[in-house]
């Protein structure tokens, strides 16, 4: 699959080298729940469309990457678990959830939108209407449920 403004890739390698960049998992993170969410896929090469065969989550990664999320976003809300593809190996697959009611940052302040396949930053005139879009009723993404007329008065 081909990363875009819903789905984005990284290798493993990028999580269990010696210093991991947490502060950009962290913004893309929060760059998907400005948007409309999405999910972030570790444990598979850019050029790749499963995992490297034999490929194992380190123990303790999963719950690692989440603390190092949520210390370092406001507004985010995860979701991740290890997953197996066809050829048996694992990755990790991260759900983040569009934040409809409040904006999301970095816990250093920053604000980030996901636009196609990027993260960019919202600056001061754009984080107006940031604000302005979460006021806003979204009808498209509310459920309805029928009610039967011998169910009201």
């Amino acid at each position: 699959m081909k990363e875009n403004s819903h789905w984005d890739k990284k290798s493993l390698k990028a999580l269990t080298k010696r210093n991991p960049d947490w502060e950009e998992f962290a913004k893309d993170c929060v760059c998907f729940a400005n948007a409309h969410g999405g999910t972030i896929v570790f444990g598979i090469e850019d050029d790749e469309s499963q995992p490297p065969n034999g490929q194992k989550i380190p123990d303790n990664l999963l719950s690692k990457l989440q603390k190092q999320i949520q210390g370092r976003t406001i507004n985010v809300s995860i979701i991740s678990q290890i997953k197996t593809a066809e050829n048996n190996a694992e990755y990790i697959e991260i759900l983040i959830k569009r934040n409809a009611s409040a904006i999301a940052s970095t816990s250093k302040g920053k604000y980030y939108i996901r636009i196609d396949d990027n993260c960019k930053p919202v600056l001061p005139d754009e984080l107006d209407h940031l604000f302005a879009d979460r006021g806003a009723y979204m009808w498209e993404t509310q459920t309805h449920q029928r009610i039967l007329q011998n169910n009201y008065d």
